[in-house]
């Protein structure tokens, strides 16, 4: 947001790590730490989406193992944030500790 918007869908996340042409306020060295944007775990570029149907301002994901959409198991379609309707592939339990109030 230092530039006041978020990266069009067309610039993508490559925006974190070159500067789009009309950035006038884009952080020397880029927003991560790393020279490319990481790709997902099964090799592929994460999509990037802006006003997806979440209701969020954009949304990354990736499309499984199986690279294609839906899925189920490894196969499923990851986002963050979540999109409604997506499986919750880990829900961790919440445990109580002696910091818990009522």
């Amino acid at each position: 947001m230092d530039n006041g918007r978020w990266p069009t869908q067309a610039e993508g996340l490559t925006a974190l790590v070159r500067r789009p042409a009309d950035a006038v306020n884009w952080r020397p060295g880029g927003y991560l730490d790393t020279p490319e944007v990481p790709r997902d775990p099964w090799g592929r570029d994460f999509i990037y989406e802006l006003s997806p149907s979440s209701g969020r301002p954009f949304v990354i994901k990736s499309l499984g193992a199986d690279g294609m959409p839906g899925g189920d198991g490894y196969n499923a379609d990851l986002s963050a944030p979540p999109v409604r309707g997506s499986p919750v592939l880990y829900d961790p339990p919440i445990e109580a500790t002696e910091n818990t109030h009522p």
